[in-house]
């Protein structure tokens, strides 16, 4: 009920001439599971509510898969606004919906260009180069940046779900500490998994930054590795030029006797992925690790643009992790079949309304003059 009292003084001492829920999907969430709140007291206050949909909602069927074999009840009221905003990346450029409003979320010019020296605290440039001398990096060596978040770690969340976050490190670590030893990896956020599981003369811890300190740690990366398609970190690698691979899984794994099956699938199993598979039953179908979302993202992914701006790799599929990333790592000819994937991806974006276009665009839909 707090919280209701904080947002009821807001609107009173700001009085707004519409709100915008930034995202739909958490904003409802959260309030009815964390604050049992029914979330749409929102509109109690008399102005046009206008969400962000990051998800394509409309085209699901409210409905989100989670690990450990739950769905997440979405509230469909989405579909009676007048308009929401859609965020590209991650939406389509071209909606499907006419009350979708795209707009871009960052300007790619803006990511892709070299770093002031305000971004650095003592005042020193922030190039590619010089942040890679900074964090002692040979010319040759290659730079892996891995990024979590704290709703990523092993105590959060359902059984299902820790389940999966106290798991998969380990198979992951696997396959990065095979890379040649010229390979570092860079850790930011929360990542005391990932600390513990990769060679430590080879990884750097990052602390907390700026977001302008992080953006130049990301442009001197040469691969952004995450597990986590709907993650901002992985929208900014995409829109400033550093090669992604997003690690995935599309099976439902409720015994070891199914390592078989999904073998044959891959064409193939490692005797250690089958040794943790085993281990680690029931593993549950993600896009969003450790959350799930696999089934949830298929209509938003169907013929969708920004899938070409990166790599996707199985988790049970070692050869393919190994083979994207030995080639975003250290095949001219991948890197630059990436960066062309990437800078076509960009073309076809380029036309989307900024924010605050789409947004007074949005207003206007709305009836808010």
């Amino acid at each position: 009920m707090l919280v209701k009292i904080l947002i009821d003084d807001v609107v009173k001492t700001v009085r707004p001439a519409a709100i915008v829920l930034a995202e739909y999907l958490n904003y409802t969430h959260v309030m009815s599971a964390h604050f049992h709140l029914n979330p749409w007291f929102i509109e109690s206050y008399g102005v046009p509510v206008i969400p962000i949909d990051l998800w394509e909602l409309e085209r699901t069927g409210f409905a989100a898969d989670l690990c450990g074999g739950r769905a997440l009840a979405i509230s469909p009221r989405i579909k009676d606004m007048d308009c929401y905003l859609s965020p590209v990346p991650m939406a389509r450029p071209v909606p499907d919906s006419r009350r979708a409003i795209p707009f871009r979320v960052a300007d790619p010019a803006d990511l892709a260009g070299p770093a002031g020296s305000a971004d650095h605290p003592d005042g020193r440039a922030t190039s590619r180069e010089h942040i890679r001398r900074e964090l002692g990096l040979r010319s040759a060596e290659r730079l892996v940046m891995l990024v979590t978040s704290p709703w990523q770690l092993a105590d959060v969340g359902e059984a299902g779900r820790r389940l999966a976050a106290s798991r998969v490190p380990e198979l992951l670590a696997h396959y990065l500490r095979q890379l040649p030893d010229d390979v570092r990896f860079l850790l930011a956020g929360a990542a005391p998994e990932w600390s513990r599981l990769l060679p430590a003369e080879r990884t750097l811890q990052l602390p907390s930054c700026s977001p302008s300190r992080f953006r130049a740690l990301l442009r001197a990366a040469d691969l952004m590795l995450t597990l986590n398609l709907s993650a901002f970190t992985m929208v900014r690698a995409v829109l400033s030029g550093t090669p992604v691979m997003l690690i995935t899984n599309q099976f439902s794994v409720t015994e070891p006797g199914q390592a078989g099956d999904i073998a044959d699938q891959l064409g193939g199993m490692s005797d250690f992925a089958r040794r943790w598979l085993a281990e680690s039953v029931p593993l549950h179908p993600f896009r969003i690790w450790p959350m799930g979302f696999h089934g949830f993202m298929d209509s938003l992914l169907a013929g969708n643009p920004y899938l070409s701006a990166f790599t996707v790799a199985e988790l049970l599929d070692e050869a393919a992790v190994l083979g994207g990333l030995r080639g975003l790592l250290y095949d001219r000819e991948e890197r630059d079949r990436s960066r062309i994937r990437r800078a076509d991806y960009l073309t076809e974006i380029a036309a989307v309304a900024d924010g605050c276009t789409a947004f007074r665009h949005a207003l206007s839909m709305a009836g808010v003059s």
